[in-house]
């Protein structure tokens, strides 16, 4: 069994604590992350951004340091990705092992749509619609 089977955790840091009067307050960005139940893998919720990226960096060395064949990162209910979240994605796919991959269900359009720009080669990430 995966060593990610019971893990999981919550990060939200408020946007625009110190807005103008008269501003909307912005909404709090989340991530929170849970083991899948009948495979090696995580599914994700949430936003991956500068506010979240220290914890989906953290998700990526515990993905790194899983001894399975193929990972699976379900992220069909991340609502956004930006740039340097699917960097940090590409470059832990880059570092894997030999015979390692990671396969994301269901990415969000961000995420498949850098990837094609500026990793559209790269064997060890694997990006399946479902």
């Amino acid at each position: 069994m995966h060593g990610i089977r019971s893990w999981g955790y919550f990060v939200g840091v408020p946007h625009g604590a110190d807005h103008s009067p008269g501003e909307p307050k912005r909404t709090t960005a989340l991530l929170a992350v849970h083991a899948l139940q009948d495979r090696p893998g995580v599914r994700a919720v949430g936003e991956i951004s500068l506010t979240t990226l220290i914890a989906w960096e953290q998700l990526l060395e515990k993905i790194a340091s899983e001894p399975s064949h193929a990972f699976f990162l379900d992220l069909a209910a991340v609502s956004f990705i930006d740039v340097a979240g699917a960097s940090a994605l590409a470059v832990t796919a880059q570092n894997l092992g030999a015979g390692r991959r990671i396969v994301v269900g269901r990415p969000p359009f961000e995420l498949e749509r850098l990837m094609g720009l500026f990793w559209p080669d790269l064997p060890t990430i694997e990006m399946v619609a479902q």
